[in-house]
């Protein structure tokens, strides 16, 4: 799949207190989205959307959701944030590093190799791209 899909929307909601929790993990004093907030109530209700449109695509607050949504314990919210960085900032090298790292902790090796090879691609020094899309490779081939 081109990088594009890769990096495409995961499917189907986000938990609002998932996003709560990130935010408290951030040490937000207001958060960006309550549980009250419209957004967040009914069908189609989406915490993270809300929180985007309110601080705007911007690279660098994507990543710290997404790392925030990491150390909260929640991987689909962190996904969406990082691909989110990636689309918003394509030559962002970090935001294809977390995609790709979190995709293969998740599993998706394929899609962790599409954002690993492009981060390497941007900074072909890093050495924990490097490593990073070495594991993948070896997992995505059955090697693990």
């Amino acid at each position: 799949a081109p990088l594009e899909q890769a990096m495409g929307s995961t499917t189907g909601g986000h938990d609002p207190e998932g996003l709560l929790k990130a935010e408290r993990h951030l040490g937000c004093e207001e958060p960006l989205v309550t549980s009250d907030s419209p957004n967040t109530k009914g069908p189609g209700g989406d915490p993270l959307r809300e929180a985007l449109r309110i601080q705007g695509e911007f690279g660098p607050t994507l990543l710290a959701l997404g790392e925030a949504a990491v150390h909260a314990g929640l991987p689909t919210e962190a996904l969406e944030a990082f691909r989110r960085a990636a689309l918003s900032e394509p030559a962002n090298p970090a935001a294809h590093l977390l995609a790709g790292q979190l995709l293969g902790q998740l599993g998706n090796y394929e899609q962790a190799l599409e954002s690993l090879e492009r981060c390497v691609e941007l900074d072909p020094t890093n050495e924990e791209a490097r490593r990073a899309l070495e594991l993948s490779t070896r997992l995505a081939a059955g090697d693990g």
